[in-house]
């Protein structure tokens, strides 16, 4: 529930692949899955995540909550919470998360 694109265009995602709640996708972002090798399937991406404009994010990996993927960055390995993760491959280059990063967080009503 709750993921954002604020910018239409270039958003593919892998039928296999597993969205948590409010995560924000940019521009011309893939999500993929491998076909061979060790990370062969799709991605699992957890609550609060902002993938920036142009990542890619490429087979069987998990990505934690609360995380900033940048710009152009390709990850291709899992990422911890409360990351914030750029270049290629993706590397964490802080661990100060994506609450300035995202935006309309969906709060589920509760019965």
């Amino acid at each position: 529930m709750g993921c954002i694109s604020g910018i239409s265009g270039g958003i593919v995602v892998s039928v296999d692949a597993i969205l948590g709640d409010n995560v924000n996708l940019s521009q011309c972002v893939p999500i993929g899955r491998a076909n061979r090798g060790k990370r062969k399937e799709a991605a699992r991406i957890c609550n609060g995540v902002y993938i920036g404009p142009r990542a890619k994010i490429v087979g069987s990996v998990n990505i934690g909550g609360d995380i900033v993927i940048g710009a152009n960055a390709v990850v291709s390995r899992d990422i911890s919470s409360h990351a914030v993760a750029v270049g290629i491959p993706a590397t964490v280059i802080s661990f100060a998360g994506a609450d300035c990063y995202v935006e309309n967080r969906y709060e589920a009503k509760k019965p």
